[in-house]
């Protein structure tokens, strides 16, 4: 039975300089969404300045007194200045992968949204078209401004950027002159009809919590992502660094072991040739003798051979590599291996029956190295339309795996990823350790 959910212990278990460089590489890219944010506004308020320093627009098109006329241009041309020096910071932070302050993020949202909201009210909009350019245009430039706040991934600051714009709105709202609001056609009075235009604040804010919960959904994802490009890069240098010994090992074995015995026969066949030669008799039992070194080479190359392709497909495929595993098991580390299976097993590809033997003989070898177990027990079987790999041990149990040796669960951990199958690593009731693999679709 598969370890309950109490017992089960993910696979990914982080080293400790891990987390920092993932939360570095995450500052990162919040730099970058800043960077990006910074340079919409500077475009924005810098076609803002642009459109209201042109005389034809301030003076023909709008009854705007000089004073406003002058004091909105300075806000607008200060904040797109602005906005190109917070560029040039970010990106310097950048550069130096050092974050940004949340003062300034903050300072920031409140200075930006406050320029608007002055400016137009100093500039007068609501003379030419009163509901569109005093209450439509505000307000899709408030929801523009909580837009961009989903660029910094955090739910707080699309809040507090909801609130501002809320409060912006409001200041619009007691400004419109009494004309504008009577023009409206509400059937309500005068002050009835100053509130009914309160009541858009609404939108606004709930807008902003909305962006929020979007920002958050993406602060997620984006960390998500990063962790598993971090695990990937990682899992990849592993491979490289275990190819590397593989070969090394093989080499070792052939030169150590195949070797050894290829050159033991072709020894003892050059001394019975020259006794041949000499015409000395050559005994039966000589033959026999090179005739089991034969053997014994070819029985070393068959190892060899099964290390590097162990699973055969053939009709039993998967059933018999386990039943290798497990006598193997048996003959080399001196451990008991029972093997369990259903013998309604369902045929899998070559890709999936790699795989499950490749976690089976990671588990085998982690319980014969590190666990101290004095039984082993490997099972196949088919439940609930799921195929279900365990490995269990009767040994000390997951706390004496060494940190360093964690590279071979996240090894079993992404076969069983590429597979579509779920692995869990826990202890087992009776004590030990238990291996699951859970393929849903054989």
């Amino acid at each position: 039975m598969p370890p309950t959910r109490l017992d089960r212990q993910r696979v990914f278990v982080e080293e400790d300089s891990f987390e920092p460089r993932l939360h570095a590489q995450f500052a990162k890219e919040l730099l970058k969404s800043e960077r990006l944010r910074t340079s919409i506004l500077a475009v924005f308020f810098g076609g803002a300045f642009l459109l209201s320093a042109g005389r034809t627009v301030l003076v023909q098109a709008f009854d705007i007194p000089a004073i406003n006329r002058g004091t909105a241009l300075f806000l607008v041309g200060f904040m797109a200045i602005y906005e190109l020096l917070l560029w040039r910071f970010v990106t310097h932070r950048l550069k130096q992968n050092r974050s940004l302050p949340r003062t300034l993020l903050y300072g920031s949202t409140g200075l930006e949204l406050g320029t608007f909201t002055a400016g137009v009210i100093l500039i007068g909009l609501v003379v030419t078209a009163p509901l569109f350019l005093s209450l439509i245009m505000p307000v899709a430039v408030y929801f523009f401004f909580i837009i961009l706040s989903t660029l910094r991934l955090n739910f707080v600051h699309s809040l507090f950027t909801g609130i501002v714009a809320s409060v912006g709105y409001l200041f619009l709202v007691a400004f419109i002159p009494d004309a504008i609001v009577n023009d409206l056609d509400l059937p309500e009075p005068y002050p009835e009809a100053r509130v009914a235009l309160r009541l858009g604040v609404g939108p606004i804010f709930f807008g902003s919590v909305f962006a929020g919960l979007v920002a958050r959904q993406i602060r997620q994802r984006t960390f998500s992502f990063l962790r598993a490009a971090s695990e990937r890069d990682r899992l990849e240098r592993e491979v490289l660094e275990i190819a590397t010994r593989e070969q090394q090992r093989i080499g070792r074995d052939l030169h150590d072991g195949l070797g050894s015995y290829l050159t033991g026969v072709a020894m003892r066949c050059w001394a019975l040739a020259r006794r041949r030669g000499k015409g000395q008799p050559v005994e039966e039992q000589e033959l026999e003798e090179v005739a089991t070194m034969v053997e014994a080479s070819v029985e070393q190359a068959r190892r060899l051979s099964h290390g590097l392709n162990p699973v055969i497909l053939d009709e039993e495929g998967l059933p018999a590599a386990l039943r290798e595993l497990a006598l193997s098991t048996e003959a080399l580390a001196r451990l008991p291996c029972t093997l369990t299976m259903s013998e309604d097993l369902p045929t899998l590809t070559y890709k999936s029956a790699e795989h499950l033997y490749r976690i089976a003989q990671e588990a085998v070898t982690n319980a014969v190295k590190h666990a101290q177990a004095q039984h082993l027990s490997i099972a196949l079987v088919v439940e609930n339309g799921a195929l279900i790999l365990t490995v269990r041990d009767d040994g000390t149990g997951m706390s004496t795996l060494p940190a360093e040796k964690g590279m071979g669960l996240r090894t079993m951990a992404r076969r069983a990823r590429i597979i579509n199958a779920e692995l869990y690593v826990g202890a087992a009731p009776d004590g030990g350790t238990v291996v699951t693999c859970t393929m849903r679709k054989a």
